[in-house]
């Protein structure tokens, strides 16, 4: 692969795991916002491309926190479960991991990066859909722009949404896990 489309594919892999759960959490906040400062509109139809920029690089900023939060929860949780309950050297092979070098690159780095991507994704993903679902709940409130029954339902489907995120987040880590420990036997073996 050449460094160009190795570039386009690492910030493309950024826009999606830092920018989307951004704005699914800057999105319903913004309403809310504008629900009690009507003027905002005003301000909007002046300004659109200020606060456009500034929309933008809030939902960076929020993006990275749950990009954070949701290494934590792989670090602190998952890494935990299966160190404890699936692979007792899990933190030995991941250091051992980290100390390897490959010279060429073996397609199961290609893959342990893609499955990382997922991993974040789904995480940053799910922190997003609770924190946005909150705001879209105060949302709710102030202007019931929905039916109590197709918002209960709409809180239904995004709650189940964000088990199998999680869900799926879990099963990439056990897989990262396996993929490490095979990689690391290779290179042992040479």
């Amino acid at each position: 692969m050449d460094s160009s489309n190795l570039f386009k594919r690492e910030a493309f892999e950024q826009v999606v795991v830092t920018l989307v759960p951004g704005f699914i959490v800057v999105f319903p906040y913004s309403f809310v916002l504008w629900s009690y400062f009507p003027c905002l509109g005003l301000v909007w139809q002046s300004n659109s491309l200020i606060l456009s920029i500034i929309g933008f690089i809030l939902a960076i900023a929020i993006g990275l926190i749950l990009e954070t939060f949701g290494g934590w929860i792989e670090s602190h949780v998952w890494d935990k479960i299966i160190q404890r309950f699936i692979d007792r050297e899990h933190l030995m092979q991941w250091e051992k991991y980290l100390q390897l070098s490959m010279n060429p690159e073996p397609i199961g780095q290609h893959y342990l990066r893609t499955k990382v991507m997922f991993m974040k994704f789904d995480l940053g993903i799910s922190l997003a859909i609770v924190i946005g679902w909150i705001g879209f709940a105060w949302l709710q409130t102030l202007k019931k722009f929905i039916t109590t029954l197709s918002f209960c339902l709409l809180s239904l489907i995004l709650l189940l949404l964000v088990i199998y995120l999680l869900w799926d987040s879990y099963q990439c880590a056990k897989i990262l896990n396996k993929v490490r420990r095979l990689l690391i036997e290779v290179k042992n073996e040479k």
